[in-house]
C-alpha cells in the first residue's frame, strides 16, 4: 500500500509543473471571450459587424468557437494535470476544514 503525500508537497509539484507562464498564456486566451461581452453600448464591435438581429447568436457562436479552440489547444496540459495530480483539490479542501475546526 502507498502512502499518501502530503498536500503541501503536491502542491508544490503541482505548481512546478503547471507554472505561471502556463497559466498567463490560458488566461490570454480567456481574454478574447472578455472581450466578446465586454463591450461598450456605443461602441459594439460585434453589433456593429453583424447588426442588431443576430447579435446574442454570434455572440453564443463566437463564444462556443473560442471555448472549443481553448479547450483543445490545453487539453494535453489539462489532462497531465488530472493524471499527475488527482485529488488534489478534494486533499486541499479536506486540509482546509480539518485547520478551520
Amino acid at each position: 500500500m502507498s502512502k499518501e503525500k502530503p498536500v503541501e508537497e503536491l502542491i508544490e509539484k503541482a505548481v512546478n509543473f503547471w507554472d505561471v507562464k502556463k497559466v498567463i498564456h490560458m488566461l490570454t486566451d480567456f481574454k478574447e471571450i472578455y472581450e466578446l461581452f465586454n463591450v461598450d453600448e456605443n461602441e459594439d464591435w460585434v453589433r456593429d459587424a453583424v447588426g442588431e438581429e443576430d447579435l446574442s447568436n454570434i455572440r453564443l457562436i463566437r463564444m462556443i468557437y473560442l471555448l472549443s479552440k481553448i479547450s483543445d489547444y490545453h487539453a494535453s496540459d489539462l489532462v497531465l494535470f488530472k493524471m499527475k495530480f488527482p485529488r488534489l483539490w478534494e486533499n486541499m479542501e479536506r486540509q482546509s476544514k480539518q485547520s478551520s475546526q
